[in-house]
């Protein structure tokens, strides 16, 4: 992903499937991202938001409908 590396906002909303813990694995290098809407992604899950959390300048993260994400696990990608 090193083309991306400038990277802002990233939009992945209603991408269900092809959105996995591996694949938000892969985002982690996206060290730019201030912006990730996973909204309406079903099959995100705590341990690919977890990865997500290790974006130090991300601070616009988007999972409403998704059901895999608890209040746990978002303190968890806040802390």
């Amino acid at each position: 992903m090193a083309p991306l590396s400038d990277l802002r906002e990233l939009v992945l909303r209603g991408s269900c499937a092809a959105v996995t813990a591996k694949g938000l694995r892969a985002v982690i290098s996206l060290s730019a991202l201030t912006s990730l809407n996973l909204s309406c992604c079903y099959h995100v899950s705590a341990e690919g938001l977890r990865a997500v959390g290790s974006l130090t300048g991300l601070t616009d993260l988007n999972v409403a409908g998704c059901p895999n994400v608890t209040a746990e696990v978002l303190r968890a990608v806040i802390k």
